[in-house]
């Protein structure tokens, strides 16, 4: 690989799906010496420790988006960014203005995924860490979250994921010395080790990487139940999710043959979505509610319907899984480890709180 000797004009982008670990990796990048904008999104509820999210660039790509006719969240199972040429102009002075900052610099934004190539073009010497999670978790971090969307329509959130993930794959098989993929575990489990293949493959100064990661504040859901309930109704996502692992060098030791989506799968998911969604909506009740107080009505109300709904998710789940089961073979043959192999192969900046 060529090695440019400015590090100015090989700028280090960070992408992946929303909800895929892509805040924690860039507040890793962050605390590592890498300067990931002047302006950034703050915390909020669904990301505590901040998005490390450059708003110049977020505002960007929601308005190329909306000029599209694009939902300005991103949530698209088909399109891709273009850009009308009357923003172009706008996209060069960001560019510009973080270029003649003279250091180490990059970005975050997961709307990024859906215009690689546009950005691609203006700076080619880009470099492009992409992270992947489970499009299970993923689903169901959305589905916490309470995106109408998705509540709506929850079965949109494995579209939206397949396509994200397809695009990262199709941009790394035509530019493969510029670009790594992790799945967010590995990055969890072994971070100084993913920053040192950076480093070394993409000739990026990346510093040691800060503590920034916090159970609480990641769900992780490697059970079967879910994972089965991906291959029947999103066979596609689950084989985007093969292909990413093993980019990202992971064993592969999981059975990806799939059966048509059946019917039970849908029902499955929706009732997935509300119980994930009233499961939120609980603990937030009980984190306003006063200790020294008794819990009042509404809360064990809450409490009630978070505990009866999974119990009809996991009849439903089962259902599906007794017809994707080859006969003879465990529920949990297809299992991955919580913590994935890794394949052989100074404080973070302050953010903006914004509403």
């Amino acid at each position: 690989m060529h090695r440019s000797t400015d590090v100015s004009a090989r700028p280090l982008l960070i992408g992946g799906m929303h909800r895929s670990g892509t805040s924690l990796t860039a507040s890793l990048v962050a605390s590592a010496g890498i300067d990931l904008g002047p302006e950034l999104l703050g915390a909020n509820e669904s990301n505590p420790l901040g998005h490390f999210e450059d708003l110049g660039f977020q505002d960007f790509h929601r308005r190329a988006l909306t000029a599209r006719g694009i939902s300005d969240e991103g949530y698209t199972a088909t399109a891709r960014g273009d850009v009308p040429a009357a923003l172009e102009p706008l996209a060069d002075e960001l560019l510009a203005a973080r270029m003649r900052r003279r250091t180490a610099w990059g970005w975050k934004e997961p709307r990024t995924t859906l215009f690689l190539d546009f950005w691609q073009e203006r700076v080619p010497e880009t470099r492009h860490l992409f992270i992947f999670r489970r499009p299970w978790e993923v689903a169901d971090s959305l589905f916490r979250r309470g995106d109408e969307t998705f509540l709506v329509n929850p079965t949109f959130a494995f579209d939206v994921w397949t396509h994200y993930n397809r695009l990262i794959l199709d941009f790394v098989r035509r530019h493969p010395t510029r670009c790594l993929v992790f799945e967010i575990q590995q990055l969890i489990a072994s971070p100084g080790r993913v920053f040192s293949t950076v480093r070394s493959k993409l000739d990026v100064p990346l510093g040691r990487p800060g503590r920034r990661y916090r159970d609480s504040h990641f769900h992780r859901d490697h059970g079967s139940m879910r994972a089965a309930l991906v291959r029947a109704i999103a066979p596609d996502a689950w084989r985007v999710y093969l292909e990413l692992r093993e980019l990202a060098g992971l064993d592969d030791r999981v059975e990806a043959k799939t059966p048509s989506t059946a019917s039970v799968g849908e029902c499955a998911v929706l009732e997935w979505a509300r119980a994930s969604r009233a499961e939120t909506e609980l603990r937030r009740q009980a984190a306003q509610q006063p200790p020294a107080e008794p819990r009042s009505r509404t809360v064990r109300s809450a409490f009630d319907v978070v505990h009866r709904v999974p119990g009809l998710v996991t009849s439903a789940l089962a259902a599906v899984s007794r017809r994707l089961r080859p006969a003879g073979v465990p529920m949990d043959d297809h299992t991955a480890a919580d913590v994935l192999e890794f394949p052989r192969a100074a404080a973070a900046p302050s953010t903006k709180r914004v509403a």
